[in-house]
């Protein structure tokens, strides 16, 4: 009987530290990090928001199945911090990573995903990836006529962010354009817009 109780102690130990491994890092702990490291990147505290995000981003990487949620969020503000701290190699460095996971959820049609990417990418500044951000949205745009209506919320959406990209790469002409088209979905109007955007188009120089 000693025995048995002692196997079945065993059982139960080793049930819990599985348990423990798979709820370990927890998202609460990710996601108090992520709030942190915001507040002292609205303060200007680079440097601190910096470590924040490394230490979220390594806690990310832990997990057993990672959050690309999280992760998105994670590398969006890091790569922006490091930006600031001149630590610019590194930044891109992220935003490559972050460009493959969100190529991938296109070429998947993730919708969750997606959805979050249009979120982090109404206000994100993309430094050295601007182009590649507004080619991916080019692409984005057009995988959206398929799946949504052009009088939607979420290809309105789409469009807005796309004009904001180029905007940023000095396509005002296009961004004009763009966002005029935007007013004239909202009001019910056709989805009948050519944009001659620039692949090759790059980045404003600091």
């Amino acid at each position: 009987m000693p025995a048995l109780i002692a196997i079945v102690t065993i059982v139960a130990v080793v049930a819990l530290a599985a348990n423990a491994r798979a709820s370990d890092p927890a998202h609460s702990q990710i996601a108090s990090l992520l709030q942190s490291a915001s507040l002292a990147r609205g303060s200007a505290d680079h440097g601190q928001a910096a470590m924040l995000y490394a230490r979220a981003l390594s806690l990310i990487d832990s997990m057993r199945k990672v959050d690309e949620s999280l992760l998105s969020e994670c590398l969006v503000n890091y790569s922006d911090v490091l930006d600031k701290t001149g630590e610019r190699l590194k930044a891109e460095e992220h935003r490559k990573r972050l460009l493959a996971i969100w190529n991938n959820a296109l070429a998947t049609g993730d919708a969750d995903l997606m959805t979050e990417v249009d979120y982090l990418c109404a206000n994100a500044t993309f430094g050295a990836q601007t182009a590649d951000v507004a080619n991916y949205y080019e692409r984005l745009l057009a995988a959206r006529e398929k799946t949504h209506s052009p009088n939607s919320e979420v290809f309105i959406n789409t469009v807005v962010i796309y004009a904001r990209l180029m905007r940023s790469l000095g396509e005002k002409d296009i961004a004009d354009q763009l966002e005029q088209h935007a007013a004239n979905l909202r009001a019910g109007g056709a989805n009948q817009i050519e944009v001659d955007s620039n692949e090759s188009a790059e980045p404003p120089q600091d």
